[in-house]
């Protein structure tokens, strides 16, 4: 019965497609015209997430924790002096997950520092925000 449902879906979409009734937005591929790059790249997102990019690209392991709240956020919820999510501070769907070592002489410590030093950075990733 699934699987009928499922069958008759994909006729559905493939006939109203043909009729030309299902909007159709074109992508640009691999086999896209130069032109059709440069019109995409052009958009006000895609120059919104090349800015985050180049923002992120910028984090390096061996910077502190200060260097990461120049352009991003502490999330809500739980964190940890050698781990924390932040949120870029234009966007609180983007977000990173940190780990860090604790600033010399303060391993004893279990307060956040500013001079703490980043470890490890994840790749930016999309989330829903969450509150505490």
């Amino acid at each position: 019965m699934k699987i009928n449902r499922i069958v008759f879906a994909m006729f559905l979409i493939t006939g109203l497609a043909a009729q030309g009734q299902v909007p159709r937005t074109p992508v640009p591929m691999d086999s896209s015209t130069q032109e059709e790059r440069a019109a995409a790249a052009n958009s006000t997102l895609t120059k919104s997430i090349a800015e985050v990019l180049l923002i992120f690209g910028s984090l390096k392991p061996g910077m502190t924790r200060a260097d990461i709240l120049e352009h991003f956020t502490e999330e809500g919820g739980l964190s940890f002096r050698t781990r924390h999510t932040y949120v870029y501070r234009g966007c609180p769907y983007i977000k990173i997950d940190v780990n860090f070592a604790p600033a010399p002489g303060t391993e004893n410590d279990h307060t956040e520092l500013m001079e703490d030093i980043i470890m490890k950075i994840s790749h930016p990733y999309l989330e829903w925000s969450i509150a505490d």
